[in-house]
């Protein structure tokens, strides 16, 4: 199909306009701290700029990072950094931490997300504080079980629900059950959602799980399947034919137009998209950043 340069650009930031949360600390990329921080400094200071979320981090890192800035940031040269902590056991640390490195960075950077595990409703009420001043505060579910009951509790506390679609070994990727079954539950009750893991790629398909030479593959979830599913539920859909949508790894199946996309003779239209933007999937955590960029730039 032929697109509008114009139309085409504005359809790409709907679809990845500050979804892509930089986690190169993370596995499978395990990067070093100082190679990490390289890496979002570019990212922020490259054409591809708008697709850029946050950087993930440790709360045990917070003082390193802050460091890191300090040398970077001397000049003034750079853009704040908007930064997500990813949680351990001990919250009342890490919230002190936060508090610590938004004050002594202001001017650089600010933590305004926090991301936490939990697994049970005991644990969540044993968990996160609700007191904090952290906008947005996102805990990740377990998928095994039904997780209404969980999701009415974040609700009921003002949290959020994060979603892990995917790991370094096989197991740890949900099926498209699971995940069909969560993106309906957070869309009945009104929940904006994160996600993180194995969505480097558009579409759903077996890909190398890590970045070794002889990396066994896997069946990945594609971030594209997972934004039409949301969109496709917060329209009414029914469920199978949202599953069939989180099961395609075709790009065929999609078909690109300046005014939104088409998958299985459904349209969905910007505003469709925008809306499952931000009542829905509102960023996903990747080691990479640059993949999902070019694969979309490339793939649409």
């Amino acid at each position: 199909m032929s697109h509008d340069p114009l139309g085409t650009r504005m359809l790409h930031q709907v679809l990845l306009g500050s979804a892509i949360d930089y986690a190169g600390l993370f596995p499978p990329a395990s990067l070093s701290l100082e190679d990490a921080v390289r890496n979002y400094a570019t990212y922020l200071a490259s054409d591809d700029a708008w697709a850029l979320g946050r950087f993930v981090v440790g709360g045990p890192h917070l003082g390193a990072l802050g460091a890191l800035l300090d040398q970077r940031m001397g000049d003034g040269s750079e853009s704040r950094w908007k930064v997500t902590v990813v949680a351990g056991p001990h919250l009342g640390e890490t919230y002190r931490q936060i508090e610590r490195f938004n004050h002594q960075q202001c001017e650089r950077a600010l933590v305004d997300s926090l991301e936490y595990r939990v697994s049970t409703i005991g644990a969540l009420e044993d968990g996160p504080d609700c007191d904090t001043d952290l906008p947005l505060r996102y805990m990740e579910i377990p998928l095994i079980d039904d997780p209404g009951p969980l999701l009415d509790q974040l609700s009921q506390a003002g949290l959020r629900p994060k979603i892990r679609t995917g790991g370094i070994v096989a197991d740890r990727f949900p099926t498209e059950g699971q995940v069909l079954r969560f993106l309906k539950a957070t869309v009945e009750r009104h929940l904006p959602y994160k996600a993180t893991a194995g969505l480097h790629h558009p579409l759903r398909g077996e890909y190398p799980l890590t970045y070794e030479t002889e990396s066994a593959r896997g069946t990945m979830h594609g971030y594209l399947n997972l934004l039409c599913a949301t969109a496709l539920l917060l329209a009414g859909v029914a469920e199978e034919p949202v599953g069939r949508v989180l099961h395609e790894t075709s790009s065929k199946a999609f078909r690109f137009a300046d005014e939104g996309l088409e998958i299985h003779g459904r349209k969905l239209d910007l505003k469709s998209l925008r809306r499952a933007r931000t009542e829905g999937l509102q960023s996903f955590g990747s080691c990479s950043f640059t993949e999902p960029v070019q694969a979309m730039g490339v793939w649409s």
